[in-house]
């Protein structure tokens, strides 16, 4: 067994490093980048390996809205539903009435810049972040099978509620708004994804898993998902991979006031 250490976390840093300098990751990554360097006494970081915490640093327990982060579970739930059938379908094509669902921070312009008025398939639904795929998604699951997913996955505080008296929930309740989940809780997630451990189908929990791959470097292999939102906060989650061993990843940024 590869054995991760001091050494693992330094090149999982660099890695994801690369990786979003070579376009991996696309709208998230300004939230990371522009928190990391004023990272704050509520950020938070934690790896694991083999269920042990070999890093664990700040607010790492304290609950926080996953935002995009949260597409590790819509992608769990929609190949569990049979709503996504594999990386490649189904291909959605975009449409401008989509954008009303959208928050308010959202143009046209920002939409073309994250490429998201165009088609998507899982796979750049997942490297693009694509929110008017996930609403897709959840839509098509419904409020009470959504919840349930939710649920299963015993995903943080499991409250997909949404802005209070909006009943906006299958739109935004992971954006910020009800639904929340802090780091340990996101690794533990990840984990469980690798040992194909979560209440969903097997083949549910592979297809996630490939399209969460993102890049090779010098022999370590990168997955994961980033998740930004307001006020300078960011997230990475996901894990390197060397010679069948796995280290996980969770890392919550938040800007100093």
């Amino acid at each position: 067994m590869y054995q991760f250490s001091m050494k693992c976390l330094k090149v999982f840093c660099t890695t994801v490093c690369v990786a979003m300098a070579c376009g991996y990751f696309t709208w998230e990554a300004s939230a990371i980048n522009n928190a990391q360097p004023l990272r704050s006494s509520n950020s938070g970081f934690i790896a694991k390996q083999d269920n042990k915490i070999i890093k664990a640093i700040g607010k790492y327990d304290e609950r926080r809205p996953p935002y995009s982060t949260f597409k590790v579970a819509l992608a769990l739930m929609g190949f569990d539903a049979k709503i996504l059938e594999s990386k490649d379908a189904p291909k959605w094509e975009f449409d401008e009435k989509y954008e009303k669902n959208f928050q308010s921070w959202y143009s046209r312009k920002l939409g073309e810049k994250f490429q998201w008025c165009q088609a998507h398939t899982p796979q750049t639904f997942m490297k693009n972040s694509v929110v008017w795929y996930s609403h897709l998604i959840t839509q098509q699951l419904g409020v009470e099978k959504f919840q349930q997913y939710v649920t299963k996955l015993n995903y943080g505080n499991q409250d997909v509620s949404g802005t209070p008296g909006q009943d906006d929930g299958l739109l935004n309740s992971w954006l910020g708004t009800s639904l929340k989940i802090s780091p340990r809780e996101q690794i533990e997630l990840i984990e469980n994804l690798l040992a194909g451990n979560l209440n969903v189908s097997k083949d549910a929990q592979q297809k996630t898993r490939e399209i969460l791959y993102r890049e090779e470097w010098n022999g370590w292999k990168l997955y994961g998902k980033t998740g930004g939102g307001s006020g300078g906060t960011g997230w990475f989650v996901g894990w390197i991979e060397k010679d069948g061993a796995y280290c996980g990843r969770c890392e919550h940024l938040r800007r100093r006031s």
